[in-house]
């Protein structure tokens, strides 16, 4: 995923992460600024929300979680999972008018996540 807002590439991976880089000032070249850890599986799908800067990530352990950047700096806390699925989840995006976000599982559904207002917390308001 890419962050248009902030400059960054979030990527997933095999060994339960996922990354954040940053592009090097002045230079062509991306470092890692932050690895994410948390799931107790591989990271298949990532996504980064416009409107709050938040990064969400999506794995075979069977959750989502949303992790937040702190003001002014280039760190992530994870602060909340997103339970639910009876399978991996395979897809995850954020609109980037409320902030919602929706994970596609294996277990042949997609849930919709409703950003509280003025809040970082979301609440499984769908099932699709």
């Amino acid at each position: 995923a890419v962050c248009t807002q902030t400059g960054i590439i979030v990527t997933g991976s095999l060994d339960k992460t996922a990354r954040v880089w940053k592009r090097e000032q002045g230079r062509d070249n991306y470092e890692n600024i932050q690895v994410l850890e948390g799931h107790s599986d591989s990271v298949f799908a990532v996504a980064v929300c416009t409107q709050t800067g938040n990064i969400v990530t999506g794995s075979w352990d069977k959750t989502a979680r949303v992790w937040k950047r702190e003001q002014g700096r280039d760190n992530y806390e994870n602060i909340q999972v997103l339970e639910g699925h009876s399978g991996s989840v395979r897809a995850v995006a954020v609109c980037t008018q409320t902030g919602n976000i929706v994970t596609g599982s294996e277990d042949k559904t997609a849930r919709v996540w409703k950003r509280e207002q003025g809040r970082d917390n979301y609440e499984n308001i769908q099932v699709l």
